[in-house]
């Protein structure tokens, strides 16, 4: 923002501005799948699966919705 010139402009307001226009940070990861996680092991790499992640993944976007409506800022 500096260099086009427009360090007159907060950064809050930009985050409120994208937030206003629909976009969240941090809300949803679809470039990686939930629950699921490579650990490098002595015998090789395991793919582990979390039984939970679904159950996990619910309270959290529960959790940024009440936020939201609360009106505090997420990042």
């Amino acid at each position: 923002m500096h260099k086009a010139g427009l360090s007159h402009i907060a950064k809050e307001t930009v985050r409120l501005m994208l937030h206003k226009a629909g976009y969240r940070f941090g809300k949803t990861r679809t470039w990686c799948p939930t629950g699921i996680a490579v650990r490098k092991r002595k015998a090789g790499a395991v793919t582990v699966h979390d039984p939970k992640a679904q159950e996990k993944q619910t309270l959290i976007e529960l959790a940024y919705e009440q936020a939201e409506t609360a009106g505090f800022p997420l990042w």
